[in-house]
C-alpha cells in the first residue's frame, strides 16, 4: 500500500460503489491484487479478506509508485454500475 502525504493507512471498501469505508490497510502493508474494477482495485490483505481500495494507493514495486496499467496482467472488469448496486446501509 502506498500512502500520500502523512497518511498512516489507506480505506478500504466492502464494494467500490460504497462510500463509506470498511477499514483500512497500513502504508507499507503487502497485498495480492485479484483484479481491477474502474479506478477501484481489489486486493487480498494479511487476514484474507477481499477489500476494495483505491488503485493509486497500489504499487507493482514497494520501492516506488509504478501503478498497475493494462500490461500488468492483472484483470480489469470493468468500472462497476453504482446505480444497479444497493446502496450504502449507513
Amino acid at each position: 500500500m502506498v500512502c500520500s502525504g502523512h497518511d498512516e493507512s489507506v480505506p478500504t471498501y466492502f464494494n467500490p460503489c460504497h462510500t463509506h469505508p470498511s477499514g483500512t490497510l497500513s502504508c507499507g502493508e503487502k497485498v495480492g491484487v485479484i483484479n481491477r474494477s474502474g479506478d477501484m482495485m481489489r486486493v487480498r490483505a494479511a487476514n484474507g479478506f477481499p477489500r476494495f481500495v483505491s488503485s493509486s494507493a497500489i504499487s507493482q514495486r514497494p520501492d516506488q509508485m509504478v501503478p498497475f496499467g493494462e500490461d500488468s496482467a492483472v484483470p480489469d472488469h470493468g468500472a462497476f454500475n453504482c446505480a444497479q448496486t444497493p446502496s450504502d446501509p449507513r
